[in-house]
């Protein structure tokens, strides 16, 4: 799955065996056949979806319309106390292109999400939470 694309190199992500966990790593461009990704009907857009740190709820609303809301978690561990830092962010929009992007200026956090296959992939402006907090990165769908 393609994530960024900077000039000959391209940043992609693939699923490992865990349920969520995903590895990231640069190769070059002339090597990486990327994945149809043509904008995917809404209601493949619904459900819940996590990776490793984040979990990210889409709901669908009337006239094609995403609510979308994304909460992370980052534990600080032994070394750290018991100390935990939070993110979240939330947006109402339609897929454009195929990415829902918030547009809320008065907002600093700036995400944008697209749905890839059969992944959720999400990109952020880091200023969506406490130091060290991102939604960036790949998201399976959740099963019950």
């Amino acid at each position: 799955m393609e994530v960024r694309q900077v000039g000959a190199s391209v940043c992609v992500g693939v699923p490992q065996k865990g349920k969520l966990a995903t590895m990231f790593g640069w190769i070059p461009a002339s090597r990486w056949h990327g994945t149809d990704s043509s904008p995917q009907p809404v209601v493949r857009w619904v459900g819940v979806w996590q990776n490793e740190t984040a979990k990210i709820t889409v709901q669908s609303m009337v006239d094609g319309q995403l609510d979308i809301k994304g909460h992370a978690v980052r534990d600080l561990g032994p070394d750290g106390g018991d100390v935990e830092i939070y993110g979240d962010f939330s947006i109402t929009g339609k897929p454009k292109n195929g990415v829902v992007t918030s547009n809320d200026d008065s907002d600093p956090c700036k995400v944008s999400i697209r749905l890839l296959g059969d992944y959720l992939v999400a990109a952020d402006n880091d200023a969506c939470g406490g130091m060290g907090i991102t939604f960036a990165g790949m998201y399976r769908l959740r099963h019950h």
